[in-house]
């Protein structure tokens, strides 16, 4: 009997946080990645796919997209990059993240070139399926769903 009401009032806080939609900014890449999905469903309606893994015939490994949404309109290829600090963009086209409160700095590829490359990757792999698309059906996106992220525009 505890055991049951435990297990309801978890799943009641599970979709209460799931429907009110808040971002913990302090969660890993994956509860992140939930969360950004959840928010884009309300938005633009569609479904959001987290976490695929599509295979890469250029390197023979599978390419990992942290979420696609699928619209009637669409198909968006979404980056979710849970920074905090100020990142700037390199002269080498890597980003670098600069926190101060925990003195760090961390350098990472360009999200925008893998985004592209994520982007060729999924319309191949679809082709290949029998699912052609039309040019420009598939955008991508990188998000920054911390509020303690500044990108520089430079």
């Amino acid at each position: 009997m505890w055991v049951e009401i435990l297990i309801r009032c978890c799943t009641l806080l599970v979709l209460y946080k799931l429907l009110c939609g808040e971002v913990d900014v302090n969660c890993p890449h994956s509860n992140a990645c939930f969360a950004v999905a959840s928010r884009l469903e309300k938005l633009y309606g569609g479904k959001c796919f987290v976490g695929l893994r599509i295979p890469d015939p250029d390197s023979v490994t599978r390419q990992h997209i942290d979420l696609v949404l699928v619209t009637e309109k669409e198909m968006i290829v979404v980056a979710v990059r849970n920074s905090s600090g100020y990142i700037e963009v390199g002269t080498d086209g890597n980003w670098t993240c600069t926190n101060q409160n925990i003195c760090a700095t961390k350098t990472f590829p360009d999200p925008v070139m893998e985004i592209s490359s994520q982007m060729m990757i999924l319309q191949s792999y679809l082709e290949q399926r029998g699912a052609s698309l039309p040019k420009g059906h598939i955008t991508g996106r990188v998000i920054f769903p911390n509020p303690n992220c500044m990108v520089s525009r430079s």
